[in-house]
């Protein structure tokens, strides 16, 4: 999945991006949950694996940081919500998750 962040300038953009790039279902709720949900749950979506690119990240990481918390082991940290551990959370699931 391709997500364009090139000229992305919030939170609700950000979500929306990568509800249109994944076909998110008409109940995702635009929220870091709702994210984290639906990256882990993809039964609309099947396919034998998942690849997403993030295309021009920077300029969007620049006007939103707190959509991008920084890498830490912190426990602080680690429940942060933002990008990261929503996608964390959706690479653990995709490689425990058995082949479709």
């Amino acid at each position: 999945m391709r997500v364009e962040l090139a000229d992305c300038t919030d939170k609700a953009g950000l979500l929306r991006r990568f509800a249109e790039a994944f076909r998110f279902p008409d109940w995702f709720g635009h929220n870091w949950d709702a994210l984290a949900d639906c990256l882990t749950d993809l039964s609309w979506l099947p396919a034998p694996a998942y690849r997403v690119v993030l295309c021009n990240p920077r300029p969007c990481a620049r006007r939103t940081p707190t959509c991008w918390p920084p890498h830490s082991t912190s426990s602080t940290t680690r429940r942060a919500a933002g990008l990261r551990p929503a996608s964390r959370s959706a690479s653990r699931s995709w490689k425990t998750t058995p082949s479709r």
